[in-house]
């Protein structure tokens, strides 16, 4: 069972987005891995707290947000807590010249013709999903700002609690 994952921050309160009530609407996605990433599965989420990025190379947000990502994706490195980026690039070159310049310390996988973002309703990139250890969204970012970083940091630390 493959899948792969993608508003407005809702720091303190749950999402509104229907689907996020329930963590079976994972299932139903499947994205490509690539690089060293390995499929991923419910089984694995289940019991971390999880950051989803959808981004795309001609996003210049998306390229000033990874490193802020990869700074995460290592700060809690082995705290029940996973990081994927989901690229929405229609051309593999692309994404492959974006990675060069910008590398990624996190899995990442393609979605295909954008279905889990259109299913998701993500209609701008970059964008970020938090998803608790029940793996409900629990927060949702439309763009990348730097002073929302903390904010961020606070809702994964209380997460992990």
């Amino acid at each position: 069972m493959k899948y792969g994952l993608f508003i407005l921050f809702l720091l303190l309160a749950p999402s509104t987005f229907a689907k996020s009530a329930d963590p079976l609407f994972l299932q139903s996605f499947t994205a490509k891995p690539l690089g060293t990433s390995s499929p991923m599965t419910i089984e694995k989420l289940k019991g971390h707290v999880v950051l989803i990025d959808f981004w795309a190379s001609w996003c210049n947000s998306c390229k000033e947000a990874i490193p802020y990502y990869n700074k995460l994706s290592q700060k809690w490195a082995g705290k029940k807590f996973i990081f994927i980026g989901i690229n929405e690039d229609d051309q593999a070159a692309a994404r492959e010249d974006f990675l060069k310049q910008v590398p990624v310390q996190f899995s990442i996988y393609h979605d295909a013709d954008q279905a889990m973002s259109k299913t998701l309703g993500i209609d701008s990139l970059p964008h970020l999903l938090v998803l608790d250890k029940n793996l409900k969204i629990v927060a949702s970012l439309s763009g990348f700002k730097k002073e929302n970083e903390a904010k961020i940091e606070e809702k994964i630390t209380a997460l992990l609690k």
